[in-house]
C-alpha cells in the first residue's frame, strides 16, 4: 500500500512539473504599445559608433541594436566581444546623448555564467537611470542569459535562437538538436522574446518559440521587411538607414 502511495505521489509531481514545463514553454506575448513608433518597428543595427547616431534622429527609428561587451575595466562598451578596447564607447554615454531613443537593444558578446551578476547589476543601473528608455539584453549563451537577472522594470530577455549549424534554412542532421535547445531555452531561461535570422522566419515557429514575439534581422529591401511584417514579426533590424524613407 505504501508503495502505491509513493507511485501515486511521484506522477502527482511529474504531472506538475509537466505543467509547468509547458506554461514556461509557451511563455507570454508581450507587445510594445507606442503609437510614435510604426509597427512593426524597424530599429537599426550594429549601432556603435557617433555617425551612425547622429544619422538616426534623422530618420523615423525608434530602436537600435548595439553589440555590447562587458569589460571589467569600463564596464559595457560598444564592442564586438574586445573587453580591453579602449576606443570603445561606453554603453552609458551612447545612452546618455541619445536618450530620445527609446528602445535599446543590447547584443551581447561575452555573457556567461561567471560575468552574468556583473552584468545584471550594470544593466539594472541603466534602467534606475534612464526611466524613460527601454533595454533587452540578447544573448546565445544559454547559461548566461539564464543566470542574468531582468527582474528589473524594462528591462527584457531576447534569446537569440538557431535552426541549424550553418546560419541558413536548410535542414539539418542537427536540427532535432537545435529545436529540443530551443525548446529547454524556453522552458529553463523563459525569454521574453525570442531572435533569428529573418530567412529562418516562418508560420510553424510555435514549436520553436511558443507565444513569444519574434524579432528578426537583418531586414535590408522593402519586399523583406513586407514579408515580415506579414508574418507578425514585431522588431526587425536593418542595415540600411534609409530603408524607411523608401516608404
Amino acid at each position: 500500500m505504501i508503495k502505491k502511495y509513493r507511485i501515486i505521489i511521484l506522477l502527482i509531481i511529474l504531472l506538475f512539473l509537466l505543467i509547468i514545463s509547458l506554461i514556461r514553454f509557451y511563455g507570454e506575448k508581450k507587445f510594445f504599445h507606442d503609437n510614435s513608433c510604426k509597427s512593426p518597428m524597424l530599429w537599426l543595427h550594429a549601432v556603435g559608433n557617433k555617425e551612425r547616431m547622429e544619422r538616426i534622429s534623422q530618420n523615423k527609428y525608434c530602436g537600435v541594436e548595439i553589440d555590447t561587451t562587458y569589460s571589467s575595466d569600463r564596464g559595457l562598451i560598444a564592442s564586438y566581444n574586445k573587453p580591453n578596447d579602449k576606443n570603445a564607447l561606453r554603453i552609458e554615454e551612447i545612452i546618455y546623448n541619445n536618450t530620445n531613443i527609446k528602445y535599446w537593444w543590447l547584443d551581447f558578446k561575452n555573457l556567461n555564467s561567471s560575468n552574468a551578476k556583473q552584468i545584471s547589476k550594470l544593466i539594472k543601473n541603466l534602467s534606475s537611470k534612464f526611466t524613460e528608455n527601454i533595454f533587452l539584453v540578447e544573448s546565445n549563451n544559454f547559461v548566461g542569459l539564464w543566470f542574468l537577472n531582468t527582474d528589473a522594470d524594462e528591462i527584457y530577455k531576447i534569446y537569440w535562437l538557431a535552426k541549424g549549424p550553418y546560419k541558413n534554412n536548410q535542414i539539418h542532421a542537427s536540427t532535432p538538436l537545435y529545436l529540443l535547445r530551443a525548446i529547454l531555452a524556453n522552458i529553463i531561461i523563459d525569454p521574453d522574446f525570442v531572435s533569428m535570422f529573418h530567412y529562418q522566419v516562418n508560420n510553424v515557429d510555435f514549436l520553436w518559440v511558443g507565444n513569444r514575439q519574434k524579432f528578426a534581422f537583418t531586414i535590408n529591401s522593402l519586399e523583406t521587411y513586407n514579408k515580415m511584417s506579414d508574418m507578425g514579426v514585431s522588431v526587425l533590424l536593418t542595415d540600411n538607414i534609409d530603408l524607411l524613407s523608401k516608404k
